[in-house]
């Protein structure tokens, strides 16, 4: 999954990013920067920490501090939260990588979350790594991104990240109303994978347009 928010980083010419990971608590890696070389050292680090070499992987800190475990819409409404300017006219979008496999009581279910996003104009576009293993659950994560104006993406598709690039290229051409030059916008992203089937994560991305 991580190679997947590596190859979306490749596409930037700009874009402040930003990290959330949760589990049954979201926690911020790092906040938005466009200092690229800082972002793939995060990653690398984050990508290392599966070996499980320490006694507490670095995925792990600061995302078990509640109940239960994969708590997706508490995790999606936190991410939406890291934007800031709220008062900008921006275009801005989550990249959450998540199974959707719920285990525990969230505050927020999924649908509220995306609800919230959608009313902070957020678009969510989302990575399921197990996309078509259980039916309904997809998706209900597809039926959300779609509340938001987004989509959801199987992550092993040979074309998400094209595609993803594309629909916030897309978004952003209409916002500048046929102006040649376009910069992508916030768009997170989002990141991280599922630990043990439980810990989920999502990169944030804002991606500024320059009027």
């Amino acid at each position: 999954m991580l190679s997947v928010f590596e190859e979306l980083l490749k596409e930037f010419r700009g874009e402040r990013i930003g990290l959330t990971i949760f589990n049954s608590s979201p926690v911020q890696v790092f906040p938005l920067t466009d200092d690229y070389p800082f972002v793939r050292d995060h990653l690398r680090s984050i990508r290392s920490s599966f070996d499980y070499i320490d006694e507490t992987p670095e995925h792990w800190v600061g995302t078990l501090n509640g109940p239960g475990a994969s708590l997706i819409g508490d995790g999606l409404a936190a991410c939406t939260m890291r934007f800031d300017h709220a008062d900008e006219e921006r275009s801005r979008s989550v990249i959450l990588a998540t199974d959707n496999e719920l285990a525990g009581a969230s505050i927020l279910t999924i649908e509220e979350a995306a609800r919230y996003a959608a009313g902070k104009k957020v678009r969510v576009f989302a990575l399921n790594p197990v996309q078509g293993k259980d039916a309904a659950v997809s998706a209900q994560l597809a039926e959300a991104a779609e509340l938001t104006g987004g989509r959801s993406y199987a992550l092993r598709d040979t074309t998400t990240v094209s595609d993803i690039i594309a629909e916030i290229q897309k978004q952003e051409a209409t916002a500048l109303k046929g102006q040649a030059q376009v910069v992508l916008v916030d768009s997170p992203n989002a990141v991280i994978a599922l630990t043990l089937l439980s810990l989920l994560g999502f990169l944030v991305l804002l991606w500024r347009v320059r009027l």
